[in-house]
C-alpha cells in the first residue's frame, strides 16, 4: 500500500484516518523495540528508510540490496533489536538476512531452505521465526541464525501475491493478512 493508515480499533477498524498518502511501494517493513512511532521500511528499489507514524515524515538511511535477482518480501524485528528481512526469486530461492537499522546494509544469514518463496516472516518474543510461503502455501518455522527452516503444514489456501504477518506478542497469535487466490479475496487470518 501507499497509504499510512491508522486504524483506531483493530477489531472494528470503521473509518479509516488516512494519515498521509504516496506513490512508493513498500515491499517489506516492521516496527522495532516496542516503538511505534516509526516504522521501518524497505521499497521497490531498494530504499531503507523510517516512516513517522504520526505525519507519514519518510527519513532516508540508506539502501538494502538483496541477493541475486531477489526481491525484498517481509521484514521482522526481534526482542533483542536484530531487524531481520526475507527476499525471494519466487519459484526459485528465498534468502534470510539482518538489516541494520542504522545504515540499511543487508547481511544474508543464508537461503531459507526448503521454501522458494517465502512472502513475509514473523518472531515472536521467544526468538521462534516462521514464514509463508506461497509457492507451497505452507508455513515454514526457520532458524533465524542460519536460515534453515522445516514445514510446519499447509495454510489450507491458495495464497498469491503480497502478504504480511505478525506476532501478538502477549497473546503469542501470529495474524496473517492474506491474500486468497481462490477466492480472490485479502483476507485476516490467524495461523497455528
Amino acid at each position: 500500500t501507499n497509504e499510512l493508515v491508522h486504524f483506531p480499533d483493530i477489531t472494528a477498524p470503521g473509518a479509516w484516518n488516512v494519515v498521509a498518502g504516496g506513490t512508493a511501494s513498500f515491499y517489506a517493513g516492521d516496527f522495532l523495540l516496542g516503538d511505534f512511532s516509526q516504522l521501518y521500511i524497505i521499497d521497490d528499489v531498494n530504499n531503507f528508510f523510517t516512516l513517522d507514524t504520526a505525519t507519514g515524515m519518510q527519513t532516508a538511511i540508506g539502501t538494502s540490496t538483496p541477493v541475486g535477482a531477489e526481491s525484498w518480501t517481509g521484514m521482522t524485528g526481534a526482542a533483542d533489536g536484530t531487524l531481520y528481512a526475507s527476499s525471494a526469486a519466487c519459484g526459485v530461492s528465498s534468502t534470510l538476512y539482518t538489516i541494520d537499522p542504522g545504515s540499511g546494509a543487508a547481511s544474508p544469514i543464508g537461503p531459507i531452505t526448503g521454501a522458494t518463496c517465502i512472502i513475509d516472516i514473523a518472531i515472536n518474543p521467544a526468538g521462534e521465526m516462521y514464514g509463508v510461503d506461497i509457492v507451497t502455501d505452507t508455513l515454514f518455522m526457520i532458524d533465524p541464525s542460519t536460515g534453515t527452516a522445516g514445514p510446519i503444514g499447509s495454510t489450507g489456501i491458495d495464497a498469491n501475491y503480497a502478504q504480511g504477518m505478525d506476532f501478538d506478542d502477549v497473546s503469542g497469535t501470529l495474524y496473517w493478512a492474506s491474500f486468497n487466490n481462490g477466492a480472490f479475496l485479502g483476507e485476516m487470518r490467524v495461523l497455528d
